[in-house]
């Protein structure tokens, strides 16, 4: 198809891009494939994702005619922090209005694992498979003196739980100084499976203790690095330190019973919305595994704030991409009936004629 002096070519090969090049150097691309929709415009520019199937190509394209003649006149764009991806994800970077006119000062450096969260912080999320609603995931941080516990509650919604009910716990225990993971626990209820496992880390014998309760087995695995983070630990590590454009830094991971480094890159700082948050100063940080190497990876868009709320996260794997987006913010400290802890939605029982599966 093609149209003016400009033009509108739609090219339908396997790439499958579809271009406006003159006057406003528009560029819409699909990845048919790995079911992304990408929009964007020159200089500034808004990128969204949006899962499709075969079935779904015509309705695409239809898409594409429309915003080609109305959806990206409609002003300025803020820069997106979206990044290449061959999953998809629910939700887009919209435009951020009201940006300030004075000159951006960053917040920090900010101590690299000094806390910025509050104790009995809660943050809870909409997960998202594509456009689907999943799940939902809250965080909750406690002050233990010398210690923070992070706990993650996960649980399925919506369509999740009709076709595949899940209950999760993930629970860590954090050192302060230095900082470090010193246990880690997972409780899982899925109709196929139940696992439960608890690590122990010693740093004096380089060892981490793994009880895999459901299982009735116990296993040791060992490291040569001082310090490691679990899930959790390292959840809230990305959350300290000074990050600016280009900034990396290492990360040293166990889970599984194996050892896993990986690096963290902060992509961009830019003044954009995400998701239904309020325009603001955001940091985006791109995780990827480096040892052993593999598919995948974690990105994640987190306010430049004291407190580096993360307000987005994208995590791609082999099935499509998982993204979680803040929906509310609490503290069960002056609020404790929002304790996930004391709420049966988030106990570990599967719901009614759902049997758990066999331990692992």
């Amino acid at each position: 198809m093609r149209r003016g002096g400009g033009g509108v070519n739609f090219l339908l090969e396997p790439a499958r891009y579809v271009s406006f090049p003159n006057p406003s150097q528009r560029l819409f691309a699909i990845d048919g494939w790995g079911s992304t929709i990408t929009c964007r415009r020159v200089p500034q520019d808004m990128a969204f994702s949006a899962p499709f199937s075969r079935f779904l190509r015509p309705l695409a394209f239809s898409a594409l005619a429309l915003l080609s003649t109305a959806a990206v006149d409609g002003g300025a764009w803020a820069q997106s922090a979206a990044v290449p991806s061959k999953g998809g994800s629910g939700g887009m970077v919209a435009p951020a209005e009201e940006k300030p006119a004075s000159p951006y000062v960053p917040y920090g450096p900010l101590k690299l694992n000094s806390a910025v969260w509050a104790n009995g912080e809660v943050l809870r999320y909409e997960i998202r498979w594509g456009m689907v609603l999943a799940a939902e995931g809250t965080f909750v941080a406690r002050d233990g003196g010398a210690t923070w516990r992070s706990e993650l509650f996960m649980r399925t919604r919506a369509a999740g739980e009709s076709i595949y009910p899940i209950r999760t716990r993930f629970s860590s225990t954090i050192q302060k100084a230095p900082w470090r993971s010193l246990e880690y626990r997972q409780d899982r209820r899925e109709p196929k499976r139940t696992l439960v496992e608890e690590n122990k880390v010693d740093y004096t014998a380089r060892s981490v203790r793994r009880d895999r309760i459901s299982r009735k087995s116990v296993d040791t695995f060992t490291f040569t690095q001082d310090a490691l983070e679990d899930l959790g630990s390292m959840l809230y590590s990305l959350r300290t330190g000074d990050w600016q454009p280009g900034t990396k830094r290492g990360l040293v991971v166990y889970e599984d019973g194996k050892v896993k480094q990986g690096e963290a890159v902060c992509l961009k700082r830019a003044w954009m919305r995400v998701g239904s948050q309020p325009p603001g100063w955001v940091l985006v940080l791109d995780c990827k595994p480096t040892i052993p190497a593999q598919k995948g990876g974690l990105v994640v868009w987190m306010s430049d704030t004291p407190e580096r709320i993360p307000l987005r996260a994208e995590l791609k794997f082999r099935y499509g991409t998982f993204t979680m987006d803040l929906a509310t913010r609490d503290n069960v400290v002056s609020n404790p009936g929002c304790d996930p802890a004391r709420l049966t939605d988030y106990a570990l029982v599967l719901p009614a004629g759902t049997k758990a599966g066999p331990g692992q």
